[in-house]
């Protein structure tokens, strides 16, 4: 039965009648007797008609699944200009990292890396071959590359220049000297132009450049094609839309080949052979196999070429959308090309050494220890360390054999970093096992894992914070810290420093926080001695918060007596509080701005909007200036967003379903929304943000901050 998948696939990828006579598998046919040929050739000819009903075009327009495309919308695609393709190969190019490696005295390599998607740039074109033409070394001095001539391998084909970058790893350099840069013709191509081809019920089919495209059916989300090979590598993009003209998400997509049209009338009179010759055998025309295969040859024979016009194999290629799909937008890409070279110079990047670095790491090639040379290849620091790798300009990370390592075992290296001192010309080893920048001076270190953390100057290799605090937050210049000899466990007490080391708020706060320009602190709940939680005063405040802000010079700006509540948020009022609750507002000098007692419940502003209840329980809101520009209407509210709030009317419709309303400032309904139920999102709690979204329950839809209605 293997046979006839074989014969089957020669005609598949279009094999010449004369395979037949030269195929040893063929002669297999002497081994048969005339009923075992017969079904063989009943199999392949069961095959061939099932490969042609597969292959076969019948468009076909499905029912749709559901109807609430809406959700699944999607932005069109727009047919890239020459200018954005540029624009991709730049960024391609400003991603470029170079890594030098230098073994002194004789060996210098280069590493190529890309921080960048390449995904996106071949979907547009080719990736650059980058040719090297010069090297600028940091030195002053520069050398140009010559390329050698291609030789041809054993089997004739060419190598590719020793000039090119990336093609293979460690582009080996003519000196072993740090570099600066170097200068490369990048040479790449991409298509001219991109076609917008659209496939409906009406209009099936497109012709083009390369073969055709055919729609064979659209059905719910799914779309069928099939394509000439070589067109179909050109579609660039499927985008499909629903009734109302929208695109819609693609979900996914996948594709098979099957036979042309040429291979299909060649498979389609092989056919007819195999028929007639099993009616033969079945009218017992045939004595033996022998002289069934001579006739099988004989017209097998007369079986046509494939066509040179033949545009060869076709692809047929499936599209499922996240809605019902009506009509598709092919993109397809020419198959002319713009081809450029453009020269350009490469910097060193990431993981190599910076403009102000002056010395820089070299392995020696006899030893193979690492130690630091200049910028014209002489050692400065003599090379007998296992392995240096840099972190900054100064804070370098070495690895060590243990002391009690037996040489016998496999050698376990411990990390071990060292502070650069130009000065003395050596590597001072450092008393922490982790370091991480803060800034361009500024680095966190740690002594073991989980264990306190301090701050070094690694400019200086002066500590800034020793190492005996649990917890270090950095917001700008300001630094939130808490004590702790480790990074879990029992927390202490907080406090906060500015980035040069100085204590701006002791260390006696169950937490401190850094937002902007100010600490906030918390005393923790002190308990009010003269209130009892036994008493009918059981909803009164027992319970005393001390929560401050400080200026960054560690001055207390919130009054005497009343608590904070909040943070400084977009250069709005503060919420403060007092012991019996009274609300109150205060700008960043202390001031009340806004009195807010009257209100059994505030919220801090968002948005330029504060939630508040009277004592009724009806909710609305106020502005910056404290005026009520929203009435206590509501029967609940939410946290303004930035151009609608989110409320429930008081009184339910005739059917029983809750009212809700989006408002804006000035108590206008933006739009209104029935459900028996809803849910909104936690996202939507963030002030001064837009995220919120709200289920409704009834008609199952979701809804943005501005009252839209959201994908799924």
């Amino acid at each position: 039965m293997q046979k006839l998948l074989f014969f089957t696939i020669l005609f598949l990828f279009g094999c010449a009648s004369n395979v037949f006579s030269q195929n040893e598998e063929f002669d297999r046919l002497d081994t048969l007797s005339l009923p075992e040929a017969r079904e063989l050739l009943q199999e392949m000819s069961d095959q061939l008609d099932a490969v042609q009903k597969l292959s076969s075009v019948r468009f076909s327009f499905g029912s749709a699944i559901d109807t609430e495309d809406e959700r699944y919308e999607y932005d069109p695609y727009e047919i890239k200009s020459k200018d954005s393709i540029q624009a991709l190969y730049h960024q391609y190019f400003s991603n470029i990292r170079l890594k030098q490696i230098i073994k002194m005295p004789t060996q210098s390599l280069l590493d190529m890396d890309v921080y960048y998607s390449t995904i996106e740039l071949e979907k547009y074109g080719t990736t650059p071959v980058l040719t090297v033409q010069k090297v600028f070394f940091k030195d002053g001095t520069s050398t140009v590359i010559e390329a050698t001539s291609p030789q041809p391998d054993e089997e004739g084909e060419e190598d590719e220049p020793s000039n090119i970058l990336g093609k293979y790893s460690g582009f080996e350099l003519p000196e072993s000297k740090p570099i600066d840069s170097i200068q490369v013709t990048a040479h790449y191509e991409f298509p001219a132009t991109e076609t917008k081809v659209h496939l409906d019920a009406d209009n099936t089919k497109y012709i083009g450049n390369g073969g055709s495209i055919e729609l064979k059916s659209i059905d719910g989300r799914n779309v069928s094609l099939i394509a000439s090979d070589k067109l179909f590598k050109r579609i660039d993009v499927v985008q499909a839309f629903n009734k109302v003209g929208k695109a819609l998400r693609q979900n996914g997509s996948s594709s098979f080949t099957v036979p042309s049209t040429n291979q299909l009338e060649i498979m389609e009179q092989f056919s007819t052979i195999l028929k007639s010759l099993i009616k033969n055998i079945d009218a017992e025309k045939y004595k033996n196999t022998a002289q069934l295969k001579k006739e099988l040859l004989r017209q097998t024979g007369k079986l046509p070429k494939p066509s040179t016009q033949d545009s060869g194999q076709m692809t047929e290629a499936k599209y499922s959308f996240q809605g019902n799909v009506v009509d598709v937008n092919l993109f397809i890409t020419s198959s002319e090309k713009i081809r450029t070279d453009t020269t350009i110079v490469l910097k060193k990047g990431l993981y190599s050494d910076s403009k102000k670095s002056d010395w820089f790491v070299a392995q020696d090639e006899k030893n193979e220890k690492y130690g630091f040379i200049d910028a014209s290849g002489k050692w400065v620091i003599e090379p007998a360390f296992h392995d240096i790798n840099k972190i900054n300009d100064y804070i370098y990370l070495n690895y060590e054999k243990p002391a009690n390592a037996s040489d016998k075992e496999s050698w376990t290296y411990d990390n071990v970093y060292y502070w650069l001192d130009k000065t003395n010309k050596k590597l001072v080893r450092q008393d922490f096992d982790y370091a991480g920048e803060i800034n361009d001076s500024l680095c966190r270190i740690q002594r073991e894992t989980n264990g306190s953390y301090g701050i070094l100057n690694f400019r200086t290799n002066e500590i800034v914070l020793p190492m005996r605090f649990g917890r270090i937050e950095r917001e700008n210049d300001l630094l939130a810290v808490r004590e702790g000899k480790h990074t879990y466990g029992p927390s202490g007490k907080y406090g906060g420093y500015n980035i040069e080391g100085k204590e701006i708020i002791p260390l006696e706060y169950q937490s401190v926080e850094t937002d902007g320009n100010y600490f906030y602190t918390d005393l923790g709940d002190l308990k009010d001695p003269s209130k009892d939680i036994n008493t009918p005063q059981l909803y009164k405040r027992y319970i005393l918060e001390r929560k401050d802000v400080f200026d960054r010079n560690g001055k207390k700006i919130n009054p005497e007596g009343l608590s904070i509540i909040g943070h400084f948020t977009g250069g709005q009022p503060l919420l403060v509080q007092d012991e019996n609750e009274n609300k109150f507002f205060i700008d960043t000098l202390g001031n009340i701005v806004i009195d807010a007692s009257k209100y059994s419940e505030v919220e801090q502003f968002s948005n330029g909007m504060a939630m508040v209840r009277n004592t009724d329980g009806k909710y609305g809101y106020i502005n910056t200036k404290g005026e009520e520009t929203v009435p206590c209407q509501y029967k609940y509210a939410f946290s303004f967003q930035k151009n609608y709030a989110f409320v429930e009317r008081v009184n339910q419709d005739n059917q029983g379903n809750y009212i809700f309303y989006f408002i804006d400032r000035e108590n206008n309904i933006a739009k209104t929304i029935t459900s028996r139920y809803y849910w909104r999102s936690a996202g939507g709690g963030r002030l001064n943000g837009n995220d919120a979204s709200y289920y409704f329950g009834t008609d199952g839809k979701t809804y943005n901050a501005d009252g839209e209605l959201k994908e799924d």
